[in-house]
């Protein structure tokens, strides 16, 4: 019997659902983007909206979505009353699901998987019934119209959480958290930004020593932008009124709080907003590139100065190569360039200094970014004799060996990078052991380089081996995982002993890793258009063979 209950609990975690809860009002233009990032992007599996006696055209932007998409009237200046209108068909039709509650300004997405997956894989086998998502508020980014690439993509900028307790300039617009997943079946009443459980205290409304790293390190995320444009935000928020009460937000619906609010979002010793990198979530990226060098230098003086520690280091380190939003590698001229302020940033420091140490690797890295790939060689191997020199660990001459093997493959000099990859993977297999990140990338470069080699018969077994290790380890969404799986399609379509199942197989296989590289990096990215260009390759191939 207790078997039994447990098998069913399981299933019940693999199978539960999310649904979102929202209010709006007069959103027409604002609901097509918000209604796909939730049902197409982050699979969703209902929306249960209220109508607050909207007057524009919002049935035509909900009714693409069919029976996913339900709305009902609602009572002027009722948030709360109108949320739990839908209380008795979540407990009727979703009791074994989670419910989110958020505005049309709100866009909520998962560190590695879709929305609806981490919430089967995080959430529900979890013991908490209401779960507390951070907030980060965004800015107009100087937009006076509403920007042509739709919100996410167009505002951009957005304050810091300190690394202490945050008191916000603007009441009611503070960082820290805004929103709460909750167990349906637990639930009492909906709320805003919390929810009544049972046998659960009430939870607080914002979490004031929230940080940059706790927020980076978090499952889930929720970017506000209550802001936008200030032509949006005089044709909507300033019109509308308060969605709670009739004297409610009278403060909040003035162009002055416009103004303070988007001074807010400004980093408050460079005055610039933090801008994404061409790798963020959406269908375009962009970087300012001596905004991103300035807050780089910036935060590392602030670490180095309050003697951090090596993980909040790390963290201050990203900075130079990662997007602070979408926490993606930056690529192309914008890496380069940003190695290139690195290194100029360091470079008068002595040679064992660990940031001279790390400026001429991110100098590499970024040469090869631009394609600038002799040049990258040469600064590579100086990195590496460096590191000899200062007697580094055995794991960070891996790391430089592994580099120079990069540039190496980039040059054709195929063999030579062939024998330093094997080098490379079996010293991290066994210093760091099969699940360790290095290893996994190690493997996947050693993978690659068969795979150039036409040395499919040794290719094949390192992929069956390594890539259920990278899925359990780093997740389906993870750059490195996209790409094992794309060598493993790209792998059986070159073999010339491949049969038509394994024609299938890769097409299959290309279809599913295309379609999540471009949901996480955008259909602009390297990675994206190279899958696309095999994706259509295998299905040529496909078709021939297709008896």
């Amino acid at each position: 019997m207790l078997r039994l209950l447990a098998t069913l609990a399981a299933a019940s975690a693999q199978n539960a659902k999310l649904v979102i809860v929202a209010q709006f009002k007069n959103e027409a233009e604002s609901l097509p983007q918000w209604l796909d990032h939730y049902l197409t992007d982050e699979g969703v599996a209902a929306m249960l909206l209220v109508d607050d006696n909207s007057t524009d055209s919002w049935r035509q932007a909900v009714e693409p979505y069919g029976a996913r998409v339900r709305v009902r009237s609602g009572h002027a200046h009722r948030q709360v009353e109108n949320y739990n209108l839908w209380l008795p068909t979540l407990r009727s039709e979703y009791s074994d699901d989670w419910v989110l509650i958020v505005d049309v300004d709100e866009y909520a997405y998962a560190r590695r998987d879709t929305l609806a997956d981490a919430v089967r894989a995080i959430l529900d086998p979890g013991p908490a019934d209401s779960v507390l998502v951070a907030w980060k508020q965004f800015g107009s980014a100087g937009h006076r119209r509403q920007p042509k690439n739709g919100t996410v993509c167009g505002f951009t900028t957005r304050r810091r959480y300190g690394g202490r307790p945050y008191n916000p300039p603007l009441r009611g617009f503070g960082l820290g958290v805004g929103k709460a997943f909750a167990r349906i079946r637990a639930l009492e009443s909906l709320g805003v930004h919390r929810h009544r459980m049972r046998n659960q205290p009430m939870l607080p409304v914002r979490d004031r020593n929230q940080t940059e790293a706790s927020l980076a390190s978090a499952a889930f995320a929720l970017n506000h932008y209550p802001m936008q444009s200030r032509d949006w935000f005089q044709r909507t928020k300033m019109r509308r009124g308060d969605a709670r009460s009739k004297r409610g937000g009278r403060g909040k619906r003035t162009l002055h709080h416009h103004r303070a609010f988007n001074k807010m979002a400004l980093h408050w010793k460079t005055k610039e907003g933090l801008v994404r990198g061409y790798a963020c979530r959406g269908t375009a990226g962009f970087a300012h590139v001596s905004c991103l060098a300035e807050q780089a230098k910036i935060l590392l003086a602030e670490a180095e100065e309050n003697n951090l520690d090596d993980e909040r280091m790390v963290t201050r380190w990203r900075r130079w190569y990662a997007c602070s939003l979408c926490e993606q590698k930056y690529h192309g001229v914008v890496r380069c360039a940003l190695g290139w302020a690195c290194w100029k940033t360091y470079l008068g420091r002595p040679e064992t200094d660990r940031a001279r140490i790390f400026a001429i690797s991110q100098l590499g890295n970024g040469l090869s970014e631009a394609n600038q790939h002799e040049d990258a060689l040469s600064v590579k191997e100086t990195e590496l004799a460096i590191l000899r020199r200062v007697g580094a660990s055995e794991e960070r001459m891996l790391d430089a060996q592994g580099n120079i093997a990069n540039s190496y493959h980039r040059l054709g000099r195929l063999e030579e990078t062939l024998r330093m990859r094997q080098e490379v993977y079996s010293g991290y297999l066994e210093l760091k052991g099969g699940e360790d990140e290095g290893t996994l990338w190690a493997a996947f470069n050693y993978a690659l380089n068969l795979k150039g080699l036409h040395r499919f018969e040794e290719v094949k077994p390192l992929l069956r081996r390594t890539l259920p290790v990278m899925r359990r380890v780093l997740g389906e969404n993870d750059r490195i995982t996209l790409k094992m799986r794309w060598i493993y399609a790209v792998a059986l379509c070159l073999d010339t002993s491949a049969t038509f199942d394994d024609l299938r197989e890769a097409m299959t296989m290309l279809e599913e890793t295309e379609r999540i590289a471009r949901r996480v990096f955008g259909g602009a990215h390297p990675l994206t258009v190279k899958m696309e260009s095999d994706l259509r390759a295998a299905r040529a191939a496909l078709a021939r063979e297709t008896p």
